[in-house]
């Protein structure tokens, strides 16, 4: 297995109305959540099933006003708040980030599992990589019902990132994820999903936009969920 983008997590004021919008717009099924643990972190949350990945709205419960996503929303207002790959390897991924001098900022486990976060400003997004453990494909995946699963859902294939500089960002992300970088020097490959880069210019970095197929009867166009515009592939990736 390669890298694999799994999880889209995405920061919003008002939990309800985006994750109505999520279900409507990209047709996805009942979510999941975890009150109690995520009021640790005075947030409240919804995970969706996003075909081969996740997604994740959260937002900061009434006293949650210095939580990081809190900051976050203040500095710009609802947007993508982080990425989350999957990879094979996290010691050999953490090697390569270490001789361009990127260290991570959070090292830990979470269900078994090894994970750690990586800088906004080193990969253009707050980002956390994770290295799932023996048979299980990811962390929730024994949550979602078999009957769930077995139906056509609307699956990430690219996301956009806004970023100072396209150029060495993705040729970062080639390094330290070894992805292949296609599209002229400003967009890498994964497994199944492209990561490309724009200029930012005056505007906020990070998530942009995120390309989706959907099943072929599905009406979707694009729909903009807590400030991220999703919108259809052209085909299959």
């Amino acid at each position: 297995m390669s890298t694999r983008l799994r999880h889209i997590v995405l920061a919003c004021g008002a939990l309800a109305p985006e994750v109505a919008r999520a279900r409507a717009g990209l047709g996805l099924g009942p979510g999941i959540s975890d009150p109690g643990g995520m009021a640790a972190f005075d947030l409240d949350h919804e995970v969706l099933l996003l075909g081969s990945a996740y997604l994740e709205i959260v937002a900061p419960l009434g006293g949650g006003a210095q939580t990081p996503a809190a900051r976050f929303l203040a500095r710009g207002g609802p947007g993508g708040y982080m990425l989350d790959l999957q990879v094979p390897d996290l010691e050999a991924v953490l090697e390569r980030a270490a001789r361009l001098g990127l260290a991570p900022v959070l090292r830990d486990e979470y269900r078994g599992n090894q994970i750690c976060q990586l800088h906004p400003r080193d990969f253009g997004t707050l980002l956390e990589v994770d290295q799932i453990a023996g048979s299980r494909d990811w962390h929730w995946d024994a949550e979602f019902p078999a009957a769930l699963r077995a139906v056509e859902h609307a699956r990430p294939v690219g996301v956009v990132l806004a970023v100072p500089d396209p150029e060495p960002m993705a040729e970062r992300w080639a390094s330290v994820f070894g992805g292949s970088r296609e599209g002229g020097d400003s967009m890498v490959r994964l497994e199944g999903c492209s990561v490309s880069f724009v200029a930012s210019g005056g505007g906020r970095p990070g998530l942009r936009s995120v390309d989706v197929v959907v099943p072929g009867d599905h009406p979707l166009s694009e729909v903009e969920i807590a400030g991220v515009v999703f919108r259809r592939a052209a085909g299959p990736a």
